[in-house]
């Protein structure tokens, strides 16, 4: 055996760990025990070794074919969690879209197996609290974001009541509703009341 399989990435319960490399594939397997709320090897046993080399074409064809299935599968398996707390399925457009992209990047002929990460969209909420950090302590607006992106909720909602940050906030969101009649949303809303 080489190297030290005590720091193979076994999952959970896993029993068995794939190493692969440039010239094939090392499956790592264990016997595990329960300790305390988890699980412990007990032992390792004798890893097995695939080597590429020594595959067919039609069993390397093969398993070209699988792995980029599995790959678009993985790529549009899409979940959402509802604002009741419900895990769902994307829509199937959304999956589509997903799967599209990928293929799109590989079909441009990179060497990349991931894609890049896309600069997830920011909330009304959050790009109003960046650019009210931007004005109260002129920031650069990158560096910010960064900043920003960093924080915990707990830190964000903090920053959007400090004495410094609130009045540019504040400024902020009324220029966005700003000429805006509200009297209808209002109304609309009184209507929601609870019986008393």
């Amino acid at each position: 055996m080489t190297g030290n399989t005590t720091t193979l990435a076994f999952r959970g319960n896993a029993t068995v760990a794939f190493a692969p490399d440039a010239t094939g594939i090392t499956v790592h397997f264990r016997t595990i025990k329960r300790q305390g709320d988890g699980f412990v090897t007990e032992r390792l046993l004798e890893p097995l070794r695939l080597e590429f080399a020594s595959l067919s074409g039609a069993v390397r064809d093969r398993a070209f074919v699988m792995g980029m299935m599995d790959r678009l599968r993985d790529k549009g398996a899409l979940s959402r969690t509802t604002t009741g707390g419900k895990v769902t399925s994307a829509s199937t457009e959304e999956k589509r879209a997903e799967i599209a992209a990928l293929i799109a990047h590989f079909a441009s002929g990179t060497e990349a197996w991931d894609m890049a990460s896309p600069v997830s969209s920011l909330s009304v909420d959050v790009r109003n609290l960046i650019n009210a950090l931007i004005a109260a302590f002129g920031l650069d607006a990158g560096a910010a974001e960064e900043a920003v992106r960093a924080m915990s909720g707990k830190d964000r909602a903090a920053l959007r009541v400090d004495p410094e940050v609130k009045p540019h906030l504040d400024a902020i969101e009324a220029a966005a509703g700003g000429g805006t009649d509200i009297t209808g949303l209002k109304a609309k809303l009184a209507a929601l009341r609870k019986p008393q």
